[in-house]
């Protein structure tokens, strides 16, 4: 992310695996530049390609808090 051609927000990937045929990575650091903040996202099991009900996408259930 840039603010006045100046980078101010950056991603970086790492650990990544092929799981179920698709390249995936397990570590995402995101760096925000101008707080000097990291936020450090680790996934340990996933799984991909899973049934889904269409109406758990309504606006309705995506307002909803769990």
């Amino acid at each position: 992310n840039y603010s006045k051609e100046q980078l101010v927000r950056g991603a970086k990937y790492g650990d990544i695996r092929n799981d179920q045929g698709i390249w995936t990575a397990h570590q995402i650091e995101m760096r925000d530049l101008r707080r000097n903040s990291r936020t450090l996202l680790k996934i340990e099991k996933l799984q991909y390609n899973l049934p889904m009900k269409d109406d758990a996408f309504t606006l309705q259930s995506l307002r909803r808090e769990s």
